[in-house]
């Protein structure tokens, strides 16, 4: 991997939400009992390079597909979107993140039709969109 200070201005975002990621699944609610209970930056930082690596892997994949036309910006967008599903009990897990990433591109940049019988989640997708979309409109609306 380039070191940072090589990285493009896109990098250094996708960089700067998988390290506030790892920050919040690392985190840690409870006083620590013992040494081995406390979380160093050392430790969030593997995460989050974790994370990265994953990012940079569906940025490959993005940068290939033609229809629709992928880009580092929807992968960014998507990184921003699981922010909010992140949470302390995942911890370390770095599979979350990749699968629930992958996922999530998948969804935006097809690369295959559904099956016969999968159409009818496109419908609940849509409906699941269009109520998460309410929901930070109202959540970020300036009366709140």
């Amino acid at each position: 991997m380039k070191p940072e200070s090589e990285l493009s201005d896109i990098e250094r975002q996708i960089l700067a939400e998988c390290r506030a990621i790892a920050s919040e699944t690392m985190y840690n609610y409870d006083k620590p009992e013992t040494l081995r209970d406390v979380i160093t930056s050392e430790e969030r930082e593997v995460v989050a390079q974790e994370y990265f690596r994953a990012a940079l892997q569906e940025i490959e994949y993005a940068h290939h597909h033609e229809d629709p036309p992928g880009t580092p910006e929807l992968v960014l967008r998507a990184i921003r979107y699981l922010a909010g599903h992140a949470m302390p009990p995942i911890r370390d897990n770095t599979a979350w993140f990749y699968e629930s990433l992958r996922t999530l591109i998948l969804i935006a940049l097809p690369h295959t039709a559904s099956p016969k019988g999968g159409e009818p989640f496109f419908v609940d997708l849509r409906r699941g969109m269009d109520c998460a979309d309410e929901w930070s409109r109202q959540h970020h609306s300036p009366e709140t």
